[in-house]
């Protein structure tokens, strides 16, 4: 395996705007790849990147970092080289700066961090897995990792924007129903609402309610809930799944994982 980089050392290969602004919906969605070579990540992980130059307010050097999703499946073992993909939503000076990254360029990088989303080791019970915006990421990683779900049960995957278009991947996602078949990997998306810009009245609590015979089967068979995206959408979304699961009880059981922001 390559020796790993001095710590924090990344370069891009490409970005890549997947998501354009959309009006009343959300600030626009790039796609980025880095060249990590010696990180090992796993899927449901984020890393942190700190922007160069000063901060307009201070004068000093940037010191807040920003924590991004990773959309790829971690690297295979052994591997000389390595590259995640960061799902950025151009909200922010660290963000702006990321989406208009050429290839070739160097940035300030530090992880990989965090474990609440995580794939577990097992995942023949299913999987359920709700999202907005750039939430969209961390599935897109799940997908990869998993591949044909041969060893997977069903995945249930419900995704929310003011629009298809505001969905970061949804071509992907699409791809993948229609290659696997619903009955192994069914898509659903929750279009609209008054506040989708920050998640508050997304549509999923109603879509989550539609599928709740399907959701409360797979995780009566041992499987998993997530629920990444939007801060404004942990409490409706959560309170629609309470309706026929546990989601504390089955977070103390490592079973239910949010992550929002």
């Amino acid at each position: 395996r390559a020796a790993p980089r001095a710590k924090g050392h990344a370069v891009v290969v490409s970005a890549e705007t997947v998501v354009p602004d959309t009006p009343g919906g959300s600030a626009a969605i790039a796609h980025v790849v880095l060249d990590v070579a010696g990180m090992d990540y796993v899927e449901g992980q984020s890393v942190s990147v700190l922007p160069p130059g000063d901060d307009e307010k201070t004068g000093k050097p940037h010191k807040k970092r920003r924590l991004y999703t990773i959309a790829s499946k971690r690297p295979e073992p052994g591997a000389a080289t390595s590259e995640l993909a960061l799902c950025v939503r151009a909200v922010g000076v660290t963000s702006h700066y990321m989406k208009d990254l050429a290839p070739g360029a160097e940035l300030a990088l530090e992880g990989p961090l965090g474990k609440t989303m995580a794939l577990p080791d097992d995942t023949s019970g299913g999987l359920v897995l709700v999202g907005t915006s750039t939430g969209a990421a961390t599935f897109r990683g799940f997908l990869e990792r998993l591949g044909d779900l041969s060893a997977t049960g069903p995945v249930v995957l419900l995704l929310g924007g003011a629009n298809r278009e505001a969905i970061p991947y949804v071509e992907e996602f699409e791809q993948a129903q229609e290659r696997l078949g619903p009955g192994r990997f069914r898509l659903e998306l929750a279009l609209g609402g008054a506040r989708v810009d920050d998640g508050s009245e997304t549509t999923l609590p109603e879509k989550i309610k539609g599928l709740s015979l399907i959701a409360k089967e797979i995780m009566d068979r041992g499987g998993h809930t997530y629920v990444s995206g939007l801060r404004g959408m942990l409490k409706p979304c959560a309170a629609a799944l309470d309706e026929f699961i546990d989601t504390k009880a089955l977070k103390k059981e490592g079973r239910y994982h949010a992550e929002v922001y």
